[in-house]
């Protein structure tokens, strides 16, 4: 069982146009709306091909009810936590050359209850090694360190645990002792950057930045970088994939389906195992990935068998079509300052011994 949890999930309005210009009035070719938020997209993708999954929730409003009801017309398992406020609503303007702009509203604020009645389902449905998967940005109200409490209680529960946020949530999860941490997280080169210090211009930079995750126990790291494929590291393994596709219809939720592909390939394996599984888990997530950037709408109905992809071991001098710079003043920094052990822009790296980046507005060309 793949058990995701989105604490702040949403409903998505896709809406397609031709060109968008800044200051007129538009008339939509297209529109579609969808049930939506990190997790709840994963479970979704996993849904349809046919792996068992939960997508635990809160939900509030009449947007709430709503998504539920998407859900359950979808087949989508589905545990509810009942919160006061509204579930908020996404909007995605896609032009013709694939260029994606994206408003995501805040999402309702969580009470200390709230929050926990949410943590307690998520643990509740999940059972020694099952996967659980934590999605998304964090609602207000509902705090890091609680974040990172909960991913701690699942790993002494012995679930395997996913994490795919960003920003503080993201930061404050990595400070705590090794076997609390998260089994996998799922950066792009911007969050591995950030996290890092470090400026990304290489697939070698990738690598390496992502090797000093591993250094603070972290198991495996899988880094999307759009155009440029995915990176995927873990212990004595270092493998860049790249599944180019003709054309680039919807980036929305593309990062939401490779960890799903990467998810399907490793539920009833051994994540943590051998190079040739790496690579088969890393060509099954950018296979779904691939695929899910060819729909108009925020998921594919499942991976495309047709869509080529190259696994390769890193190729450390290979440029990045779109390098990854750390902010000025880094997240880490703040959320870090006073743990033992952090991560910062100073810290010692230790590659792979072979060694020879929340998916942003794109232009296309890539899957991730």
């Amino acid at each position: 069982m793949i058990v995701t949890i989105t604490p702040n999930p949403a409903i998505d309005r896709t809406l397609h146009l031709g060109t968008l210009v800044r200051g007129s009035v538009h008339r939509a070719i297209s529109e579609s709306v969808e049930p939506s938020g990190k997790g709840v997209n994963v479970s979704i993708v996993l849904h349809r091909a046919g792996i068992p999954t939960l997508a635990v929730l809160p939900t509030g409003g009449a947007s709430g009810h709503h998504l539920s009801s998407m859900l359950d017309a979808a087949g989508v398992r589905h545990l509810d936590v009942a919160v006061a406020g509204a579930v908020r609503s996404n909007t995605s303007v896609i032009e013709a050359d694939g260029t994606t702009t994206k408003i995501n509203e805040q999402g309702p604020t969580l009470t200390g209850d709230e929050v926990h009645d949410l943590v307690r389902a998520a643990m509740s449905s999940s059972a020694a090694g099952d996967w659980v998967a934590w999605c998304g940005s964090l609602p207000r109200g509902f705090a890091p360190g609680v974040l990172s409490d909960a991913i701690a209680v699942g790993r002494l529960a012995g679930t395997q645990i996913a994490l795919d946020t960003s920003g503080s949530a993201l930061a404050s999860a990595l400070t705590q002792p090794a076997d609390h941490l998260p089994h996998v997280i799922k950066p792009n080169g911007e969050e591995l950057a950030e996290l890092t210090g470090r400026t990304l211009q290489t697939i070698g930079d990738v690598a390496d930045a992502a090797a000093m995750l591993l250094e603070r126990g972290v198991r495996t790291v899988l880094v999307s970088l759009g155009p440029d494929g995915a990176v995927l590291v873990q212990d004595g393994t270092s493998l860049h994939g790249l599944a180019p596709v003709s054309r680039v219809m919807n980036t929305v939720g593309a990062g939401d389906a490779f960890l799903a592909g990467y998810l399907a390939a490793t539920h009833d394996a051994d994540a943590g195992g051998s190079q040739e599984a790496a690579a088969v888990a890393l060509e099954s997530a950018l296979r779904y990935a691939a695929s899910a950037v060819q729909h108009t709408g925020t998921l594919t109905s499942g991976p495309d068998a047709a869509v080529e992809v190259v696994i390769t071991p890193c190729r450390t001098d290979r440029p990045l079509d779109v390098p990854a710079h750390p902010p000025r003043a880094s997240i880490t920094t703040a959320a870090t300052e006073h743990a033992s052990g952090s991560i910062s822009a100073n810290a010692p790296t230790a590659a792979p011994s072979h060694l020879g980046h929340h998916e942003a507005p794109s232009r296309g060309g890539g899957p991730v």
